[in-house]
Parts: C-alpha cells; structure tokens; sequence
C-alpha cells in the first residue's frame, strides 16, 4: 500500500542530508518559533502518540509522490571549537554521543525528537535517521524491521531510497495534540518553549549553535543585544552583556565563569565552585583532578611568574640567575656588568627617544625555554643583515609591576 500526505522528500534532499551528516561541524538550524532555534538538545517524551487506527497506513512510498517543495536543508559551520570534553563518541558513555562541534556529551534523541543530524538520533550507527517533515521541522525516526518494533501509533515504513525501515508516525506529524507551553517564561531556566510541540525543551548553550551574525542568548539564537532593554522583554531580571543576554549568575558556557575555579554546571546554567575541566582552574599552575583545581609542576618557563624559569626537576620556579635588565656602558667592550661576554650591553631609545642601556643574555638551549618569563629571545642583527646573536630583552624600563616603574 502507499502512504499518501505525510511526507515530502526528493532524491536531491537525501544526497544533502548524507552529505551534511558526514561535516563533524555541520549544524543545520532546526526551524522554531520566532525563526531557528539552534537546539543541541532536546527533551521531549519518548515519542508523541497519535490514534492507532487514523491516519494513513504503512506501504512503500515511491519518489514520484514526494516531490520535496522545501528544498534542502541548510548546512551552518561551526562559529568556533566549544571548550567541550569529547572529540568522538568513544570518549563518552555508552548511552551518549559527541557533538563534534559543542564537544560535549550529549544524550541521543528519541523518537519523534528535533534533530538537525543523523548523528543525534538514538540508535544512528544501526540506520536511524534525521527526517525532514513535509508538515516543517526534522524529526527522529527509528530504525525498524516491523511494526511490533515501534511505538502505538507508529508504522514501520520502507522506502525506496534507504537500506532500513523507519517507525513513521501515522498521523504524519511529530506534534501533539494540544501544547503545554505558550512561551519561554512558563518554561524552567535553560529551557524554551517549542510552539510546534508546546513542549519546554533544552535551547542552545553556545553560539556554535547559531547562524552568523545571530548568537545564543538565553537558550535563543537571536541578534545580539545593544542594551539592557533589548533583554527585558526576554527575561526581567537579564541584562545585556557582550551582545549577549544573560541572567546574573547564570552561565551557558565555561567562558562565562570567570572566576577562577569555578565550571558552568551546563543542567543548572549557573557557576559553581570547583572545575570540570583545567580551564576552569583559569590557573597555569594548577590542573582540574576529581573536581578540584591542584598544583601540578612546572615544565617550561613561560608556566612561571614574572622573571622566573622553571626546574623541570622539582617542577618548581625559581628567580632567573644573572644580569638581566642590568644597567651597563655599552663602550665596555668586555660587557663586565652583563657577567662578561658573550653577554652583550645595549642602548635602546623608547618612544620619547631616551636612552635607557641595559644587558642582553645570550639566550639559553635549556629545554624549559631560552629566556626567563617575560623575556624574548631576540636574534639582532647589524646595519648589514649580520647576526650579533639571540639575546633576552624586553623593555627594561617598563616594569610589569607600576610603583617599579621610573
């Protein structure tokens, strides 16, 4: 039998969608209310029910009948790589999948879901698929090899163009019957209000989400905010923050953290104390380690505090030995103040054009860095393009420190 009304999908499409499925960094933009809503997670029941006996019934649907009026769906790249904890699906549990471009670990959706990728779909690595609706929107739908195998309400489908069955819903639509939710405020903090569903689902936690210029705020891909006011009608208590609208203390990623030791708790939306990632530390001297943010040794200079180089033995700082920055006579042709040759006395000019005469270091081969922190290991040259040799320098008469400086 074929099965009539429900769904619109051209050959053109499908090439798309596998070929969209395969950019790690591909994210199409789920339509929603209000335009895209950039989801990366849903949380929708298990599957939207409909009348077991409405509807039409299972059969195999030929391309003459689904002449696609949609078009294709449009790819996004990824803004930018998410702090994230995964690169592949390996690195998370068994029941999780990675986004390739929140590199995060995410839970697959079921049946009937939002999804913008097949890689989202519960059960994907068997032939469930992301499929796009005639009615608008893409929908999960699982792989099947019978009806007994999918929820009430849904029939396993064949099609001519894909190896594996589907569970089609017989209604033809992923929509309830009746909405919970009319708008974002009667949903919880960190979710909004799908209209097509009338659902509160998970919006987006990162700009990667959005199509440019737009960004993600509160949970939205919108246009980013130039005052307070334009977040007022989102959200009383937001504020307007780097284009963004956010509520004090809230969080979608670990960038709006910036406290030192402390992570986005990316269920809650809110700082917490501890880390979950060395990010979080926002410490080079420390690493996060079952929550919490520890010393670890240091391995180069540049993991050391002003002036200082690292022993790799101890993994321990220490002050950087000999005369750096010491006043000299460069006609001292022996460089006596600068510890003697092959050390170096120079005479720099700063912008005001005054004289300030300072050593240069040969630069060290040691492993750990050739120049203490907050030197540069310069090759200087002569009038002729001749090399003098590498020498750390740095404006000696800028001081990091402002009561040290002349």
């Amino acid at each position: 039998m074929r099965t009539d009304g429900w769904l619109r999908w051209t050959r053109a499409t499908l090439t798309t969608l596998v070929a969209l499925s395969a950019l790690a960094c591909s994210q199409p933009t789920p339509a929603g209310p209000g335009g895209g809503t950039g989801l990366p997670d849903v949380g929708l029941p298990d599957a939207a029910t409909g009348d077991a006996d409405s509807g039409a019934s299972a059969g195999d649907v030929t391309a003459s009948e689904v002449i696609g009026d949609g078009g294709p769906i449009q790819a996004v790249q990824c803004v930018a790589p998410g702090q994230g904890e995964c690169d592949e699906n390996s690195e998370c549990a068994s029941d999780l999948y990675c986004d390739g471009c929140l590199r995060e670990c995410k839970k697959p959706r079921k049946q009937c879901e939002p999804c913008s990728l097949d890689e989202q779909c519960k059960n994907a690595e068997v032939g469930s698929i992301c499929m796009p609706f005639e009615g608008g929107g893409s929908h999960c739908t699982m792989v099947c090899v019978g009806d007994s195998g999918c929820p009430k309400g849904f029939a396993c489908t064949e099609f001519a163009w894909l190896k594996n069955k589907q569970c089609m819903p017989k209604t033809g639509s992923c929509a309830p019957k009746s909405g919970l939710c009319k708008n974002d405020g009667q949903c919880p903090y960190g979710t909004i209000c799908q209209a097509e569903y009338g659902k509160c689902i998970n919006g987006c936690t990162s700009d990667n989400a959005c199509s440019p210029p737009q960004v993600c705020s509160l949970f939205r891909c919108t246009d980013p905010c130039t005052s307070d006011k334009d977040c007022k009608v989102k959200a009383a208590a937001a504020v307007c923050e780097n284009e963004h609208c956010k509520i004090p203390g809230g969080c979608l990623g670990p960038p709006e953290c910036p406290e030192k030791e402390t992570y986005c708790d990316m269920e809650a939306h809110l700082c917490k104390p501890g880390c979950k990632t060395t990010f979080d530390c926002k410490d080079f001297s420390k690493k996060c380690q079952g929550g919490k943010c520890v010393k670890v040794g240091c391995k180069e200079n540049w993991e050391c505090a002003f002036e200082q180089v690292c022993v790799p033995a101890t993994g321990k700082c220490k002050k950087a030995e000999g005369k750096f920055c010491a006043p000299c006579d460069p006609d001292d042709e022996n460089a006596t103040a600068c510890g003697g040759k092959p050390n170096r006395c120079f005479n720099f000019k700063d912008e005001e054009e005054k004289e300030h005469k300072h050593c240069g270091i040969v630069c060290s081969s040691a492993p750990e860095g050739p120049c203490p922190q907050g030197y540069d290991c310069m090759d200087l040259k002569d009038q002729d393009g001749k090399s003098q040799g590498k020498f750390c320098l740095r404006q000696c008469w800028n001081s990091p420190y402002p009561d040290k400086n002349p």
